[in-house]
């Protein structure tokens, strides 16, 4: 895995990014991207995830995601 970071050329703020292989099937992998009732069960400090209704005509959803780390104050 290669976790990179960059200054965002507006805003002030990192943006960061990660890519790596994974291995399995890729209806398994898909499954697990897109199952947002099961992000808080493995994705650290996480402790709400859902899918913000309407998806877009094109499938593009958005998720609401709040987060509750050590260092920082809750946020969404």
């Amino acid at each position: 895995m290669v976790v990179t970071a960059r200054n965002r050329a507006t805003g002030g703020v990192k943006e960061f990014g990660a890519e790596g292989d994974i291995t399995g099937e890729v209806t398994d992998i898909q499954d697990v991207l897109t199952d947002t009732g099961r992000f808080t069960k493995y994705m650290p400090y996480m402790t709400d995830a859902r899918e913000l209704p309407p998806r877009d005509a094109d499938g593009a959803l958005y998720i609401y995601l709040r987060l509750d780390m050590p260092v920082l104050s809750p946020r969404d």
